[in-house]
């Protein structure tokens, strides 16, 4: 289990293959906006909600962190007037965890959130790359270090250099040459992938009407995509 979720966490970069829309809130920025937006904008004392967390040395390594999460939640709760009481009424630790990548006991799951919303056919094609990449850690162990998959072993990298990674893919998408490189080494082909964002190349701020034209473009994309992958 805690193999899968450090390899779901290396593969925090592969959100540049599906990444959909450099706009939100009508401005112009990052290739993936939604997920600068998801981690960043929902304020400094909620980031560590959102963002993507360091690999985790154990199952109860992870626990204490989501303890320690829950117990921090309850405090913001409680500076704005809810007791500790109310949300644990409403809310288990798990609950206020929503990561990149999370462990759910309930389900039981390990769940990977860090893509954009994209076409049915990108997102089954990730889901079967990926769950491909999971099943090997069945039996390859992980290893720190010279980051790729190999016969004995997937290597993953430093959280330090993991982190410039993932911000490069949420900055610059496929057009990062250090992304490709390591989407490459882990095992993806991008060339098989086609992201939306690139093709959004509008005004620094957009317009409800050109907004409303991109959605009906999108939509006809979306049903054209159904009736492919229902042939």
């Amino acid at each position: 289990m805690i193999d899968q979720l450090n390899l779901l966490t290396a593969l925090d970069p592969a959100l540049a293959l599906l990444n959909s829309s450099p706009y939100y809130c009508s401005e112009a920025g990052d290739s993936s906006s939604r997920a600068r937006a998801y981690r960043t904008k929902c304020g400094q004392e909620f980031q560590q909600f959102c963002e993507l967390w360091p690999y985790a040395g154990s199952l109860q390594e992870w626990t204490d962190r989501v303890d320690q999460a829950y117990n921090h939640f309850k405090h913001l709760a409680s500076s704005r007037g809810v007791s500790a009481a109310k949300v644990d009424e409403l809310f288990e630790a798990e609950n206020t965890v929503l990561n990149p990548v999370r462990l759910r006991r309930c389900q039981p799951t390990v769940e990977w959130r860090a893509p954009d919303a994209a076409l049915p056919s990108e997102v089954i094609q990730l889901a079967v790359d990926v769950g491909e990449l999971v099943s090997q850690t069945g039996e390859k162990p992980l290893a720190h270090g010279h980051h790729g998959v190999y016969s004995d072993r997937i290597g993953v990298p430093e959280f330090p250099s993991l982190r410039e990674l993932s911000q490069e893919a949420i900055h610059s998408g496929l057009e990062s040459t250090a992304v490709v490189t390591y989407l490459r080494k882990m095992g993806f082909d991008p060339s098989e992938y086609d992201p939306i964002a690139p093709e959004f190349s509008g005004p620094p701020v957009l317009g409800e009407l050109s907004a409303r034209k991109i959605r009906l473009q999108q939509a006809s994309k979306l049903r054209q995509d159904i009736k492919a992958i229902a042939v």
